[in-house]
């Protein structure tokens, strides 16, 4: 169902035997936008592309060049997480040099204009606009409606326990969130969803584990993914269950701790850590097909879905892009930046000279997550730093090679075109053929 990892250099696409070149996707420019980028990214909209670079600047972007065409600073200060883009507003969060917290904006790219802005001591995360609404959530775990014409708060929802919780996700004139809490007997997690007018509970709906992303809807199904311990499992709930406990209609059992997932059409297709992807029947729950990466699968976003490609991060460097229907490995492309792996070790042996902060706050779980994650990436890293140039004594002063700590990778499609954001604070964008190639039949 997979094939063993082979590393291309860095950067570029490797061919896979049994396969037609043409239709794989082409890189057309890539660009640096900053050292991380917290699971967010950038907004495509027509022709621009609305992203921050380091200094905390508004950048626009030519979409078709990657060519930075204007560079903005939004209240004097730092934006961060995923803007949104509606006609000429855009909807975003920004941190004012020298103050705490963060305000929450409407802004009008055209006029260059902050149409509204509203303060808070915590900071926000990822707005949703809607019709009337704008949603989002705060760092302390609180949901929010916000009126889209001036900013006024129409509600706010405290969820259980305030540690973390999902993104959220807005559909059928629903808020839906996942949280880590106790909802009932042994759970460690919930789904919670709310009336996107009034926050309204509708229903909550325990899980045995953690769920550390967002929701998926579609065809009036939510799907949601866990994780803890031996709870790793896909849910799918009815959307409108008429009872304010949920109603499950099947679950399915995953290697690993659930990873970010997504439901196109009749097919779920949801990743977990153990760096398998499955595609599930929507309405069933039965399996089509399933691919193992060579690594965890990417923790920032889901996999990317279009046109007969399925794109997949994993945190050995590779996105992956697979076949629709069955799951086949076509095309993969190795992500990491040699120069940024180089300055990234210079930095680590920087502070490894210097007292680093304990682990003992750590819990048995996130050690175990911990060793896992460095025992499946042995391989890996090894090629991926002597590809960098990382196992030059006489260049680096330390033995163990390392790739990026962390490594996310997020894709996704506008406009026709694959774009990637990585950890490292690359921003890729891919040509997509009108048609995927075709797997070439043996004699």
């Amino acid at each position: 169902m997979s094939e063993s990892p082979r590393h291309a250099p860095p950067g570029e696409t490797e061919p896979l035997f049994g396969f037609h070149p043409a239709g794989e996707p082409r890189l057309l420019w890539k660009v640096r936008m900053g050292e991380t980028y917290g699971g967010a990214r950038p907004h495509v909209a027509g022709d621009r592309v609305f992203a921050w670079d380091r200094d905390g600047r508004l950048l626009t972007l030519d979409a078709a060049t990657g060519t930075v065409q204007e560079r903005r600073a939004v209240l004097d200060g730092m934006t961060s997480h995923s803007p949104r883009l509606e006609g000429d507003t855009l909807y975003l969060s920004a941190k004012k040099h020298g103050e705490r917290g963060e305000y929450l904006c409407a802004y009008d790219v055209r006029r260059d204009t902050i149409l509204w802005s509203r303060q808070t001591r915590l900071s926000w995360g990822n707005p949703i606009p809607g019709d009337d609404l704008v949603w989002c959530r705060t760092s302390d775990d609180t949901v929010c409606a916000l009126k889209k014409v001036d900013g006024f708060l129409r509600w706010t929802h405290r969820l259980r326990r305030g540690l973390r919780s999902s993104d959220l996700v807005v559909g059928a004139g629903a808020v839906y969130v996942g949280d880590v809490g106790k909802a009932g007997f042994d759970s460690n997690g919930y789904v919670l969803a709310l009336e996107g007018g009034t926050g309204d509970v509708l229903w909550v709906y325990p899980t045995p584990g953690d769920i550390p992303h967002a929701p998926a809807v579609a065809g009036g199904l939510v799907y949601v993914g866990d994780g803890n311990g031996e709870h790793r499992h896909v849910h799918c709930l009815s959307a409108r269950p008429g009872s304010r406990l949920g109603k499950r209609m099947w679950r399915y059992k995953l290697e690993g701790i659930a990873m970010a997932g997504v439901a196109v059409g009749e097919t779920v297709y949801w990743g977990c850590y153990e760096g398998y992807l499955h595609a599930l029947e929507g309405q069933t729950g039965r399996p089509r097909w399933r691919f193992q990466a060579g690594g965890p699968m990417a923790y920032g976003g889901p996999p990317c879905v279009h046109d007969g490609w399925v794109f997949v991060g994993s945190r050995d460097g590779y996105l992956y892009g697979l076949e629709v229907q069955t799951g086949a490995l076509r095309w993969k492309y190795f992500v990491v930046d040699a120069e940024a792996l180089r300055a990234e070790a210079e930095e680590k042996a920087r502070r490894r000279a210097e007292p680093s902060p304990g682990t003992e706050d750590w819990n048995e779980q996130e050690r175990r997550e911990w060793e896992a994650y460095d025992a499946s990436k042995k391989v890996a890293l090894s090629e991926a730093s002597r590809m960098a140039g990382l196992n030059d004594e006489a260049e680096t002063p330390h033995e163990e090679p390392e790739m990026p700590s962390g490594l996310d990778l997020l894709p996704w499609e506008a406009g026709g075109k694959l774009f990637l954001l990585t950890s490292q604070g690359f921003l890729h964008c891919f040509a997509l053929a009108r048609t995927p190639p075709e797997r070439e039949v043996s004699p």
